[in-house]
């Protein structure tokens, strides 16, 4: 699994290279699943790498007067630079597919981030604008909302020609055995100017290629002082040693003054994903 985002009482999951949405319940069970993908190959659950849609963010959106889900492609392909909002109604779901090409071209031009850097692994919903998170750079990337949706719903041609406002904010993050951390997931806290973030560490030099894994991170991230470069972040253990697994997304289960209760999702690049319960202290 790849992104992970909660919705009224369930989670939703998404895999890079898989052609379903599953929805889960509050004991991380799956209780249903929606195919959100044309390519499907009946008795395969896995989209070949070379076709992936490479599906790495997740956040919930509103779209004129509904919540839905938005899904996006990392964009580490021409192939992959793609969206699909998820609307659920009373009589199941509707499924719409948007090309991102001109969005990420301009977060690229205005941001100086080299194809080969640009990865979006997570997105969340803050306030007035929606955050990408761009794992090649360590960036999270700010686009309004207002002018977001505007955007999305523009044809390509006018997308292209039209002006957009977008904000970049560096960051630093730890290294484990010299390998720099790299932003993996992440959503806003509810009721909170703060951004919860997963980053994992591959020992690779490609936004394209996995790479040995060495650890994962999560942290905080306080919003109102995005300027100032701010964060919280710790390594990942168990029982007392790092945690060797990569966390791909993270959520939040419970929100307490002096500790966050977190919901990790993992992928082996194999096919298979485990949830971490953690704790996280600020």
């Amino acid at each position: 699994a790849s992104a992970l985002e909660q919705k009224g009482k369930y989670f939703y999951v998404v895999g890079d290279d898989s052609p379903f949405l599953f929805r889960l319940d509050t004991n991380l069970q799956i209780t249903k699943h929606f195919l959100i993908h044309d390519k499907v190959t009946p008795g395969v659950d896995r989209i070949p790498k070379e076709e992936k849609p490479d599906w790495e963010a997740m956040v919930n959106y509103k779209w004129g007067n509904s919540k839905d889900l938005l899904i996006f492609g990392s964009g580490s392909g021409e192939h992959r630079k793609r969206m699909t909002r998820v609307r659920f109604t009373g009589k199941g779901y509707e499924v719409k597919s948007y090309s991102l090409k001109h969005l990420y071209n301009k977060m690229m031009e205005q941001g100086n981030i080299a194809p080969e850097d640009f990865n979006i692994e997570g997105a969340a919903s803050w306030k007035d604008h929606i955050i990408f998170m761009n794992r090649g750079t360590n960036q999270l990337i700010l686009v309004p909302k207002f002018a977001f949706t505007r955007f999305m719903k523009w044809k390509g041609k006018k997308q292209a020609r039209k002006k957009l406002r977008i904000d970049f904010y560096d960051f630093e993050l730890p290294e484990i055995d010299g390998v720099q951390a790299r932003f993996s997931g992440g959503t806003k806290v509810s009721g909170e100017h703060v951004l919860v973030f997963s980053a994992s560490v591959e020992r690779t030099d490609s936004s394209f290629d996995d790479g040995e894994v060495l650890g994962s991170f999560v942290g905080l991230i306080p919003l109102k002082k995005l300027k100032k470069r701010e964060m919280q972040i710790a390594r990942v253990t168990q029982k007392g040693e790092p945690y060797m697994g990569k966390i791909e997304s993270v959520d939040v289960l419970k929100v307490g003054k002096n500790k966050l209760s977190l919901v990790g999702v993992t992928d082996d690049d194999k096919g298979g994903s485990t949830f971490l319960y953690m704790k996280l202290r600020r």
